[in-house]
């Protein structure tokens, strides 16, 4: 009696395993709203970093007057659509008539993206004002790194009246930085 027993419960542990890997074979399914789709048809590929990972599997017209776009990510690269991934439709590489969906990450890291997530797509021009802004964020860091060394040195410096004009020069300078960055955030807000 306790033989069957525990081979049931084994075969039952078994059982799910197999489902388990055969549920990760199929992927990640991840839903994708846009508001065109121009010329996306079922079966397009999905792009990240120049290769294949996956295919449109389905396209809805919702209630929302929004493209719902179902792609199927292989479960080798399921791993690299993250809260940082962006999806935009551009012409596919291999059919200059067709269209494809490219993912591209803004960053590195980040958490997975859930299966059957739906996520809203980008364009290409909202995408690019995204980039711009985190690589004039990463000079702006940068260059305030370089100005706090610029000073440090400074104050090692005899207290003449020279070092105190460019001191002051270097932080009016500083200050110009910051209100010209955040101009330009401003502007790529108001460009969105």
């Amino acid at each position: 009696m306790r033989v069957k027993i525990t081979k049931s419960i084994y075969m039952a542990l078994f059982i799910m395993a197999v489902l388990a890997c055969s549920c990760n074979q199929r992927g990640l399914d991840v839903n994708v709203r846009f508001d065109r789709i121009g010329g996306l048809v079922e079966g397009s590929p999905v792009i990240f970093d120049s290769k294949v990972i996956g295919s449109v599997s389905g396209l809805v017209y919702d209630k929302n007057e929004k493209y719902i776009v179902k792609l199927t990510i292989k479960p080798e690269f399921s791993n690299a659509a993250t809260e940082y991934s962006r999806f935009f439709i551009v012409a596919d590489p291999a059919d200059p008539k067709g269209k494809a969906v490219e993912m591209y990450l803004l960053e590195k890291g980040g958490r997975m993206l859930e299966s059957n997530t739906t996520i809203n797509g980008s364009d290409a021009l909202l995408l690019y004002s995204e980039r711009i802004q985190k690589d004039l964020e990463k000079g702006f860091n940068y260059l305030k790194k370089e100005y706090q060394k610029i000073v440090e040195n400074l104050r090692h410096l005899p207290e003449q009246e020279k070092f105190k004009v460019l001191e002051e020069e270097l932080r009016q300078l500083l200050e110009q930085m910051r209100k010209s960055g955040a101009a330009t955030r401003e502007k790529l807000k108001q460009g969105d």
